[in-house]
């Protein structure tokens, strides 16, 4: 096809022209070397800059202990008023609230009614720390004589995973808690309107997967000393203490919703050891958890006295130093 945009050239031009063809050879080796010369310097420039240390790049994560690496994770509220082994996931936080209720005496009435707000948060994999806050009520009529009393205070509870179900074949757990309380005032009071109470628990919370993602076992053993800040006229103070041991099991009907029966033994103590026995009761009820969305689960316990006494009594429950019932309902969001 013609071009119809050509135009001839004068004859001069034409000499100018063919001056530039004989020069090209000349043109593409210089060419040649400025990019040989840019390639060259780039190459210099990253190895330099591999040299010269730049920006950190950021810590990795701890690595988990296998002690946290469960296949089937499992939450400690399906067991109730006892504990399982697992904690919350690396940096996992969650919020809960409890009801707590104890019923019954032998002579008049017993209501006590208690409210605990808690955080459950894991700094590090296999640790877990739980800051709380509660407060309740009491209100009592024995023999005619009526009386009521509240209770505020705040505590922290901290867990360490020992072992894990899948490497070791079951789980094992260290738990300390630590409170402050005041009764019938402010946790921190003016002498004579108050008592401040403290507590130190201590416990083991071990469980098993019996059969394969359906049912669980629990066994928990603590002791619980309770030292008590006596006001007013009774200026001094007070030493008691509660060992417990206790068992659950809990069956999973579907994914996030368990049923189960527990039993725990109570014995205190009026003294830091194991000595001066005030009384021993034993508790059996259900439970039950259930997870009705991703972030939110309800779980709930009933225990009632089946046995006990208290010391220098033969009734076949000691209504003394427990309740005849005790209830546990708790709301929880995992973030």
């Amino acid at each position: 096809m013609p071009n119809n945009n050509f135009i001839a050239e004068p004859a001069s031009q034409r000499v100018r022209r063919d001056d530039r063809s004989q020069s090209r050879p000349v043109f593409f080796k210089s060419l040649s070397r400025i990019v040989a010369s840019v390639a060259l310097l780039l190459a210099s420039s990253a190895a330099f800059a591999a040299d010269v240390p730049g920006k950190k790049s950021p810590p990795a994560p701890p690595e988990a202990s296998q002690a946290c690496l469960e296949k089937n994770g499992l939450v400690n509220d399906v067991f109730g008023f006892n504990g399982g082994s697992d904690v919350n996931d690396w940096k996992g936080l969650s919020l809960s609230g409890t009801y707590g209720g104890s019923f019954g005496t032998r002579a008049g009435y017993l209501n006590s009614h208690s409210g605990n707000l808690q955080a459950t948060y894991s700094p590090y994999p296999c640790v877990e720390v739980d800051p709380y806050v509660f407060g309740g009520v009491t209100g009592s009529k024995t023999f005619g004589v009526k009386s009521n009393g509240s209770t505020e205070g705040a505590g922290i509870e901290l867990k360490y995973k020992l072992l894990g179900r899948d490497p070791h074949g079951f789980g094992l757990t260290f738990d300390l808690v630590l409170q402050g309380a005041a009764t019938n005032g402010a946790y921190y009071t003016v002498v004579g309107r108050s008592d401040n109470v403290y507590d130190t628990a201590f416990s083991i919370f071990a469980d098993k997967e019996l059969v394969a993602g359906k049912l669980y076992g629990a066994l928990n053993v603590s002791y619980d000393w309770n030292f008590q800040d006596l006001g007013g006229p009774r200026n001094g103070y007070a030493n008691t203490s509660i060992a417990r041991f206790g068992a659950a099991l809990a069956y999973q009907i579907s994914d996030g919703l368990f049923v189960g029966a527990e039993g725990s033994h109570f014995r205190r103590y009026d003294s830091m050891a194991f000595n001066k026995q005030l009384g021993y009761a034993t508790f059996l009820g259900p439970n039950f958890y259930w997870a009705f969305t991703k972030s939110w689960a309800l779980s709930g316990a009933w225990n009632l006295q089946v046995d006990g006494r208290a010391k220098g009594t033969r009734n076949d429950l000691d209504l003394t130093n427990f309740s005849q019932h005790i209830v546990k309902l708790k709301l929880n969001h995992d973030f």
